[in-house]
């Protein structure tokens, strides 16, 4: 059992949810060379189910060729549009390949930067909020203190976990977890598991 599982197996609320979904397995962080292509692919599938997002990212990788900033760049927003991209995501996408071409994001300071810096120079680009960074820390980087109070998820499943209803509002789930750092990541991740159980009934 990881330390993580095996705190929150000590916290009432969530003691139930930790022995039904077992301990988070945390990865590598992805590698630097392929945080780019990582990060558009997050924008890519915002909102969007997963054979949906699938499908425009296969098209997007078929018009640029490699994914590299350079080749989106080469594109017009045009052909980027035509590939399935919203306007919304094409500019955002094109914001993140400008960012890396002229130095202002570095995805190889990343591993050295804290969550803030991170988090700081990835919503400096145009399109770009809280929440896209967060899952960048947890997923890409694996930090193990993120909490990502915007997700519609985790807010739904600390509510369960906590009996709340109606669910926890955006103003009180921001500081709801504090108690429980420095494992907020998991956390959000038991919150997911907790509403795929309500699913499950």
């Amino acid at each position: 059992m990881t330390d993580a599982a095996r705190f929150l197996s000590t916290v009432p609320e969530f003691a139930s949810i930790v022995k039904w979904a077992g301990p988070r397995q945390a990865g590598k962080p992805v590698a630097a060379a392929k945080r780019y292509p990582y990060l558009v692919r997050s924008v890519v599938y915002q909102q969007l189910a997963g054979s949906a997002a699938a499908a425009i990212f296969g098209r997007l990788n078929d018009l640029v060729g490699e994914l590299t900033p350079e080749n989106v760049l080469a594109a017009n927003p045009e052909e980027l549009r035509a590939v399935g991209l919203s306007g919304a995501k094409a500019r955002t996408i094109t914001a993140i390949s400008l960012a890396v071409s002229n130095g202002e994001l570095q995805f190889s300071r990343h591993g050295r930067r804290s969550d803030e810096e991170v988090t700081r120079e990835l919503v400096a680009i145009t399109g770009i909020g809280p929440w896209t960074a967060q899952m960048y820390l947890m997923s890409a980087l694996q930090r193990p203190d993120v909490w990502p109070a915007l997700d519609l998820g985790v807010r739904q499943g600390w509510s369960i976990l906590h009996r709340i209803e109606p669910a926890i509002s955006i103003r009180d789930i921001a500081s709801a977890a504090d108690h429980l750092a420095p494992y907020r990541t998991d956390v959000a991740w038991y919150c997911w598991r907790a509403v795929d159980r309500f699913r499950e009934g």
